[in-house]
């Protein structure tokens, strides 16, 4: 089996000190949102977390799989870019808003599937069983 990808000009060796490299960057990245969210929003943290994200992305898929990622769901990709620009230019509240959207959409029906175990549980249960029939995602997907 072939370990090397080659995406448009650029040659990737995956391997496990790669898939581990990834990961380790985009859990930075996710720790750095959180702490920006949690320090009233700040630009700087936001900002770098969205720029490893994208790091961790392409260092863990490679170029053409991040590329399809992002153009796969075309809502949530325009939403997330806009998310970026608006923390950019200092309107980070309606950024993250946009970004937390994008990140809904994106993984929408793994959400969904997740919160379907948690039908029959008495009180959330039945919203829980509508908001699945709503959006018409089988248990199983």
């Amino acid at each position: 089996m072939d370990d090397n990808k080659s995406i448009l000009w650029i040659k990737i060796n995956i391997n496990k000190k790669t898939i581990e490299l990834g990961t380790v960057v985009l859990g930075i990245s996710g720790a750095l949102y959180g702490l920006g969210i949690l320090l009233f929003l700040d630009k700087a943290l936001l900002l770098l977390a969205n720029i490893l994200f994208l790091i961790g992305l392409y260092i863990l898929v490679g170029l053409q799989e991040t590329i399809m990622f992002f153009g796969r769901k075309i809502k949530g990709s325009v939403a997330w870019f806009c998310g970026l620009v608006f923390i950019a230019i200092g309107l980070k509240f309606i950024g993250v808003l946009f970004q937390l959207f994008a990140i809904f959409d994106f993984f929408k029906k793994k959400a969904i599937g997740f919160l379907s175990k948690f039908e029959f549980v008495p009180v959330i249960g039945p919203y829980i069983r509508k908001l699945r029939e709503n959006t018409n995602i089988k248990k199983n997907d």
